[in-house]
């Protein structure tokens, strides 16, 4: 899709900081994230919802979410991994991805008691506005590669 923003980043219009990827799927962080390590799993062709994929991307699908997930719990070791299906579930961007999110107890996620999170990003939660330098540094952290 031309102007779909996750479209532009897989054919290299719009830069990411990458820390997987498969032949169907990557992950990036998140540019404007919720907390530190914030990814997002994409598949590289465009579909709106996870009903739109074939059967090889959803078997690769499972198996990347399996090795994005052990490569995310070598710094945190508990996860929310999530993902909106269609404007009602407030999916804002029209391509399908998934959120993984690093969560400690008591994070900035976390209203009083109860945990929260807000993906929609026109609600007024802060994300947080990490440098290019600071996304780079971490990337090489998940990857494994010298710092």
């Amino acid at each position: 899709m031309e102007n779909c923003p996750f479209c532009k980043m897989t054919r290299g219009d719009i830069p990411v900081t990458k820390i997987y990827e498969s032949k169907h799927f990557y992950a990036i962080l998140d540019k404007n994230p919720l907390v530190e390590g914030h990814a997002l799993l994409i598949p590289k062709r465009h579909y709106k919802t996870i009903d739109e994929m074939n059967e090889e991307e959803s078997r690769q699908l499972g198996i990347d979410m399996l090795n994005l997930s052990r490569k995310m719990k070598q710094y945190w070791p508990d996860l929310s991994i999530s993902n909106s299906n269609g404007e009602g579930a407030s999916q804002a961007v029209p391509h399908y991805h998934i959120h993984f999110i690093p969560r400690t107890k008591g994070d900035r996620l976390w209203d009083g008691k109860n945990s929260r999170i807000v993906f929609d990003v026109s609600s007024d939660f802060p994300r947080l506005e990490p440098s290019q330098e600071e996304l780079g540094k971490l990337a090489k952290k998940l990857k494994g590669e010298a710092q």
